[in-house]
C-alpha cells in the first residue's frame, strides 16, 4: 500500500482554551463537508481535507488515503484506525457519524464568543439567524483551524479568487 498524506495531530491537541468550542467548530466543519460534497472521492483527491491535519484537529478525524498497489481493492480510507473502501457512502458514513456524536456534546456556558455575540446582538437588534452568522464569522477569525480546514478545500468566492490564495493574509 502506498500512503498519501498522514495527519500526526489529533483532537487532543486542540487548545485548552479551544475546547469548549470544539463541538460547535466541528459541526460547523462536518455540515459544510457533508452538505457541499467535500468528502466525495473526485474533491477529496485535490482538496485533502480529510487527511488535512487542521480539519483532524477540529473534527478529531484522523484520516489517511491509501492506494493498493496491485490495484485490486482500489483505494482504501483509513479514519481513527478504521479502514474502509474509500467510497462517497462509506466516508459520508463516517462524516455522519461523527457528526452525530459532536450534535450530542453541550454548548457549555463558559463560551464567551457566545456571550459576547448575544450581548452585541442585542445592542444592534440581531436576530438569532444573525448571531449565528457573526459568530461563525468570528470563529473564522479566532480560529485558525478551522479557516484553514476550509480554506484548503480552494472555494471560490463572489470575487473569483480562491480563499486558500488569501486566507491567510485576509485573516490577519
Amino acid at each position: 500500500m502506498i500512503t498519501r498524506k498522514t495527519s500526526k495531530r489529533t483532537s487532543k491537541q486542540f487548545s485548552t482554551a479551544m475546547e469548549d468550542y470544539q463541538p460547535m467548530l466541528a459541526c460547523w466543519l462536518l455540515e459544510l463537508t457533508l452538505s457541499l460534497g467535500w468528502y466525495k472521492k473526485a474533491k477529496v483527491r485535490s482538496s485533502g481535507l480529510l487527511s488535512d491535519e487542521d480539519f483532524a484537529i477540529v473534527t478529531g478525524i484522523n484520516a489517511v488515503e491509501s492506494d493498493d498497489i496491485d490495484g485490486e481493492n482500489g483505494s482504501i480510507f483509513v479514519a481513527n484506525g478504521k479502514s474502509v473502501k474509500h467510497t462517497d457512502t462509506a466516508v459520508r458514513r463516517i462524516l455522519s457519524d461523527r457528526l452525530k456524536y459532536f450534535r450530542k456534546q453541550p454548548v457549555k456556558d463558559s463560551i464567551h464568543l457566545l456571550k459576547n455575540i448575544d450581548l452585541l446582538g442585542n445592542l444592534i437588534g440581531l436576530n438569532d439567524a444573525e448571531k449565528a452568522i457573526l459568530c461563525f464569522a468570528a470563529s473564522l477569525q479566532v480560529f485558525r483551524s478551522l479557516r484553514c480546514a476550509i480554506g484548503c478545500t480552494s472555494q471560490k468566492t463572489t470575487l473569483g479568487v480562491r480563499i486558500s490564495e488569501h486566507r491567510d493574509r485576509s485573516f490577519r
